[in-house]
């Protein structure tokens, strides 16, 4: 016998299961693992883990902990893990089990009855995850003594900044290569994307983002501060390679539009509203009208009349 089937066979609980997932890996084995050759004889196939790899027990990389199987017995046999188990290991082979439902670009969603829904959902969540520094951990949450002590002795329940930082910033500073990153645009061709060019938020959504924004500012200030400093730099690089510049003339989206009048009162109300509490900070605001006057009204034709001399 396959010696992962050995090893899953020991931990797995004796039940009739676990005799299914056996005899159903073994029939497999029996077959070429081809996966061409087999798609050829039986059509779609499907790579399973025989020792799954979220038990960390070895055999990831191994070809001898790998089986074609097809797509309904990758569906039983992954059912059948969900019953030869207990603990933190039924709650992994259930959200496994759950994610094989899901679909994507190589298979279609996969139908789950509600009887079998309402077997699986309580072993959904039958753990509890405890992070101490970059570190987590995940403990069965019937094991009360052995929660209580790692909380003792510094373990928390909630996400710590430090384990954030080490999943959340794995790219950080990093770049993708040339290759990677065709194989990011090729992935993406054909997938479906929301279209908002056109589409209104509600008042609800603006409220909320304004909302946000305010408390980086009140809360975050030098968070805010480097922000607008980025964005800053950014518009003074788009200026200086002239790709501002480009929008300009016949080039840009709204050349030869004109706006309603209903359009231009909002404008208006706009930049009213803003002067209005741009004027709260006196010093501030005629800082800002010296910079706006510097601008003359010549130099922003010369500069649409260069972009526009360019189109043509």
């Amino acid at each position: 016998m396959n010696q992962y089937l050995q090893q899953i066979q020991s931990i797995a609980l004796p039940n009739k299961y676990t005799k299914y997932y056996v005899a159903i890996i073994k029939k497999a084995q029996l077959r070429p693992q081809n996966r061409k050759e087999l798609v050829a004889n039986i059509g779609y196939v499907e790579n399973h883990h025989i020792l799954p790899k979220c038990f960390a027990l070895g055999g990831v990389r191994d070809k001898l902990n790998m089986v074609f199987l097809t797509a309904k017995e990758h569906f039983i046999v992954h059912l059948c893990a969900t019953r030869m188990f207990q603990n933190i290991k039924c709650s992994q082979m259930t959200f496994a089990f759950r994610q094989l439902r899901s679909a994507n670009a190589h298979q279609s969603y996969r139908y789950m009855n509600s009887g079998l829904y309402a077997q699986l959902k309580p072993c959904f969540k039958q753990y509890v995850r405890l992070y101490k520094g970059e570190n987590r951990k995940h403990i069965y949450i019937g094991d009360h003594d052995i929660i209580n002590a790692l909380l003792a002795e510094g373990w928390s329940k909630t996400m710590t900044v430090e384990y954030k930082v080490g999943r959340v910033g794995m790219m950080l500073g990093k770049k993708h290569s040339e290759e990677t990153r065709l194989k990011i645009s090729a992935a993406q061709i054909g997938v479906p994307r929301p279209k908002q060019r056109g589409i209104k938020h509600s008042l609800e959504r603006i409220a909320k983002y304004k909302a946000a924004v305010l408390k980086v500012k009140v809360e975050r200030p030098d968070e805010y501060a480097a922000r607008c400093t980025k964005l800053s730099e950014i518009l003074k690089a788009a200026y200086a390679n002239g790709s501002i510049e480009k929008q300009m003339g016949m080039k840009n989206p709204c050349y030869g539009k004109h706006l309603s009048e209903a359009h231009k009162l909002k404008i208006r109300i706009g930049i009213q509203e803003s002067h209005a509490i741009k004027q709260a900070d006196t010093q501030k605001y005629e800082a800002y009208i010296r910079i706006r006057k510097s601008v003359t009204k010549k130099d922003v034709a010369k500069s649409r009349t260069k972009s526009t001399c360019k189109d043509l």
